[in-house]
């Protein structure tokens, strides 16, 4: 077994939420066995919170999702995303590129989308950066002074 450090098991969680959906505890815990990740309930339990994580109705019954994506804006949560998974933003013209740890730019453009900044146009995530697109280009130094205050 792989014994990650918090982050890495953290950025994991995120993935498999992100790209199967996982009803139970236990089903995240199985896939993460699977993943080669040993961790027990209790530590889950607090990467489940910490991580703002929820079980919500979907079409097909219930499954865990970022709570920003099931519940009207959280600026903690989303606060929290951008802290702990951006690395470096820069930007040229009109564009704004996050780069972010592997696995974690959905969620940050998720937390993006949801801070509700009047300049920004739209995010496009990736996998480890998220294309972020704003109104003028004269607007773009602007903003990323702005993200850059809020990361620190």
């Amino acid at each position: 077994m792989i014994i990650p450090t918090k982050i890495d098991r953290q950025k994991l969680v995120l993935q498999l939420v992100h790209k199967t959906p996982i009803a139970t505890q236990s089903d995240l815990q199985q896939k993460l066995r699977v993943a080669g990740i040993k961790v027990d309930q209790a530590t889950l339990s607090r990467d489940i919170h910490e991580l703002g994580l929820v079980r919500a109705a979907f079409d097909k019954g219930y499954r865990y999702a970022l709570i920003e994506e099931v519940s009207p804006t959280v600026p903690q949560k989303s606060m929290t995303m951008m802290k702990r998974f951006v690395r470096e933003i820069d930007f040229s013209c009109n564009q704004i590129i996050i780069k972010t740890d592997a696995g974690a730019a959905p969620p940050v453009a998720e937390a993006l989308d949801h801070m509700s900044l009047e300049e920004i146009l739209g995010t496009v995530a990736g996998d480890n950066t998220v294309l972020v697109v704003v109104r003028e280009s004269y607007i773009a130094k602007r903003v990323v002074a702005k993200l850059r205050r809020l990361l620190h």
